[in-house]
């Protein structure tokens, strides 16, 4: 969406703002709802409307250990790890060294309880980042997203 300017009878368009959602957002609705309308935003996370079942059983675990609520982003990326890191823990039987740790994780990643907040979660031989991709959304009325594209991985 370009916006319009009218300074002196003068009329320009600029081209979209775009900015980065792992910066500007934490995924909660207040967060959108402060960012101005047009802004077009990588989003690394799970689409709002797009909630995944698990997300449910991690809630109700944190409601049960009487963890307060805050960043809900937080509790539910802590909550993954620890989730992977304990069961790596786990299956390493005394066999304890860290490429064989690294190795757990990784198989670990794909097969976790993912609460949903990144939508392809995945780790592989020398690689550093278990979520490599992005939506592309736009900030509408009501500090509403609206996805402008489908997940999007860059190429090498």
């Amino acid at each position: 969406m370009n916006t319009k300017i009218v300074t002196r009878g003068l009329q320009i368009t600029s081209p979209p703002l775009y900015g980065s959602g792992s910066l500007l957002l934490d995924t909660s609705a207040s967060s959108v709802a402060r960012l101005p309308y047009g802004l077009r935003v990588t989003y690394p996370y799970a689409l709002p409307w797009e909630v995944v079942p698990q997300i449910y059983r991690v809630r109700a675990w944190l409601q049960s250990r009487h963890v307060r609520h805050g960043s809900e982003l937080l509790q539910l990326n802590t909550y993954f790890t620890m989730a992977v890191t304990e069961h790596a823990l786990v299956h390493m039987v005394g066999h304890f060294s860290r490429d064989y740790l690294i190795e757990l994780i990784e198989h670990e990643t794909e097969n976790a309880l993912n609460p949903g907040t990144y939508p392809h979660l995945s780790l592989g031989p020398h690689q550093h980042f278990a979520s490599k991709g992005d939506y592309l959304v736009e900030v509408v009325s009501g500090g509403d997203l609206h996805q402008l594209s489908p997940w999007i991985i860059p190429s090498p």
